[in-house]
């Protein structure tokens, strides 16, 4: 499999009814599938890798390999940097970060997955393939402090673009001294694998990678409950609790998100025009925190002044408020898991939910998606076939887009899962043709009610 730019693959084995699958991490993932195929499976590992802190001390790490060894004489070199030195990792060097990090994810995968989904769930297997880059570099920044530097990988090449621009992946500060004192080798070693993993994501944090569960109207209808329910289990000794089952780690971190969200904080100027788009032509009205502690959303349908608490108002607005909130009021947002976008969607606003989707990649935003909308892939295809022609310039202005609403083939990657009785989930990457991607299982369902119809 050929890679492209930044990408990595994914392997896992036995995990639920997944029986094998090899997911290319790419700037636009897209699932689709049968219900219940283990699509939010997927989403929840890739997620949870993109998240988890490898130097935990929870998980083991195997320091007696020779590969082992490898990585602690780079991290001496990077020891060895004075300010603003540069040192490249070379094929053999990310090979055997490579195979430390496989050699974590066996030695922790229950742990791991536990992590992950807040439960006990068997997997038989879990590894990551990272190809080498020639622009895999670390550098040495120091920030004003005298006696400590620390360790950055960047990327001389911006991930998907074709412009010459430097960026930063912050390796953070690792135990690094400037005078060649105390250095904990797992420690900074552990940090370059996490920036291997988080590299095509261009200086992400974990705060900079959202999750948008399919049960988001549910959560934002019911959040502030369950900040109560949480308050009373934490702070009320003496009272009998109900035994609660957790959510999967996404939803937590969907919930603390559109909890931490601020009236007076903006986000980034082109996110804010991608959530105005949405109020104008499919809230067709704002949707707005109130300045109150307990932040409660509202909706002010277009020329009135009013707010109306969610409770009342449209599955539609519901639907898109999360994403207008982030978008609106997050800053840097870097990556967005998406389950289900076309959820209580007419489908012409299906349309526009897909465009918003293809301008959020455009602009940099890491997309991973499920979906079982044949519309909102459609526009996928029309975006790629689109960039391609000649006269794109042309087609856009009579058809209402731009460069923006554009995609390149290459980054776009489309799975589909099949669910087989007794067999367990087929996980196939499905081809990009001179149409764009044709999924069977769309294509076996429209096919079939078609012949009922004649």
């Amino acid at each position: 499999m050929e890679l492209y730019m930044n990408n990595w693959i994914l392997h896992i084995e036995g995990l639920g009814k997944i029986k094998n699958a090899d997911i290319e991490v790419s700037p636009f993932n897209l699932y689709i599938g049968d219900n219940n195929s283990g699509k939010s499976y997927i989403m929840t590992v890739i997620y949870g890798l993109l998240n988890i802190r490898f130097y935990d001390v929870r998980y083991k790490i195997d320091t007696a390999t020779k590969e082992y060894e490898k990585c602690c004489q780079f991290v001496e070199s990077c020891c060895k940097l004075q300010y603003e030195d540069e040192i490249h990792l070379t094929r053999e060097e990310t090979e055997a970060f490579n195979i430390v990090l496989n050699q974590i994810l066996k030695d922790n995968k229950q742990e791991f997955i536990r992590t992950f989904f807040n439960k006990n769930i068997d997997i038989e297997k879990i590894s990551v393939s990272i190809p080498y880059k020639k622009s895999f570099v670390i550098s040495v920044r120091n920030y004003g402090d005298d006696n400590f530097d620390e360790i950055f990988l960047f990327n001389k090449v911006f991930f998907c673009r074709d412009t010459e621009t430097t960026f930063y992946s912050e390796l953070a500060g690792a135990g690094m001294d400037s005078y060649g004192g105390k250095t904990d080798y797992q420690y900074i070693i552990s940090y370059i694998i996490e920036s291997m993993l988080k590299y095509q994501f261009c200086n992400m944090n974990r705060s900079r990678i959202t999750y948008l569960p399919a049960s988001r109207t549910g959560f934002m209808l019911t959040k502030d409950i369950i900040n109560k329910a949480g308050r009373n289990a934490a702070f009320n000794i003496g009272v009998q609790q109900e035994e609660m089952i957790p959510f999967i780690r996404p939803i937590n971190q969907f919930l603390d998100v559109m909890n931490d969200l601020s009236f007076d904080s903006k986000g980034d100027r082109g996110a804010a025009a991608i959530a105005e788009y949405l109020e104008n032509y499919m809230a067709e009205g704002t949707v707005e925190m109130s300045t109150l502690p307990n932040k409660e959303v509202l909706y002010v349908p277009a020329g009135q002044e009013k707010g109306i608490p969610l409770r009342i108002v449209s599955a539609v607005v519901t639907e898109i408020s999360p994403l207008i909130l982030i978008l609106k009021h997050k800053k840097r947002v870097k990556g967005l898991f998406y389950e289900e976008p076309e959820m209580c969607l007419h489908p012409q606003l299906q349309q526009k939910i897909a465009r918003v989707i293809c301008q959020l990649a455009s602009a940099g935003v890491k997309m991973t998606l499920t979906t079982h909308s044949d519309i909102i892939l459609q526009h996928i295809n029309n975006m790629i076939r689109l960039s391609e022609r000649q006269d794109a310039e042309r087609i856009c202005s009579e058809l209402g887009y731009d460069s923006g609403d554009l995609l390149k083939a290459e980054e776009v990657k489309v799975y589909q899962l099949k669910s087989n009785a007794g067999e367990g989930t087929k996980v196939e990457e499905l081809p990009c043709g001179k149409n764009g991607f044709a999924v069977p299982t769309f294509n076996d369902a429209l096919d079939r009610i078609m012949e009922e119809a004649f």
